[in-house]
């Protein structure tokens, strides 16, 4: 099991890689697409504008972020999984390619929105995102149209159909989207 800051250069089992170029990945202005032989499908985006933002949307369990690392990388990129906030680095003394930059596991197996922000006058990579190998990635169009048949309450989802409806509590059951 790979730890954070080490090379990742294919998944590990039980995840399934996305390559940067992925058409269901949304970039900001002022991203970049680099071509070299060293990043995963020979491809990453980058950027050095404060608040350039990449969105992408999956169902799952659990994410990778794997990008190069360098002295002129950010040391403190937003990254926020649904509605929580989280932290990582791509600053490293060394170059390196394929790295293990952030990880989380064990999300409820449910629709997420994530959204990586530049904070920092500095520049900030996507060379691909690792999945569970079970999970998928969405398009804005198709993730705007899930969420058009349910409502979010306090971080959890409610249909409206008819089975899901209880008559003794008078109140829709919570789901789990997948």
């Amino acid at each position: 099991m790979a730890n954070i800051g080490e090379q990742l250069l294919v998944p590990e089992s039980g995840w399934k890689r996305i390559d940067d170029t992925n058409e269901k990945i949304i970039y900001s202005k002022d991203w970049e697409s680099y071509n070299y032989s060293e990043f995963y499908g020979n491809s990453q985006h980058q950027t050095y504008a404060l608040n350039a933002s990449i969105t992408f949307y999956f169902y799952g369990t659990k994410l990778r972020i794997i990008n190069s690392i360098s002295s002129n990388r950010g040391k403190n990129i937003k990254l926020t999984i649904d509605d929580n906030v989280y932290h990582y680095s791509e600053n490293s003394d060394l170059t390196k390619f394929r790295i293990l930059v952030f990880e989380k596991c064990n999300l409820k197996n449910t629709l997420h929105k994530v959204e990586i922000t530049n904070i920092e006058n500095r520049y900030i990579t996507l060379d691909c995102i690792d999945i569970d190998e079970n999970g998928k990635l969405l398009s804005q169009e198709e993730y705007n149209k899930t969420m058009s048949c349910y409502i979010k309450q306090n971080n959890k989802y409610y249909s409206f159909s008819k089975g899901n409806y209880d008559t003794e509590t008078k109140m829709y059951k919570e789901i789990t989207l997948d």
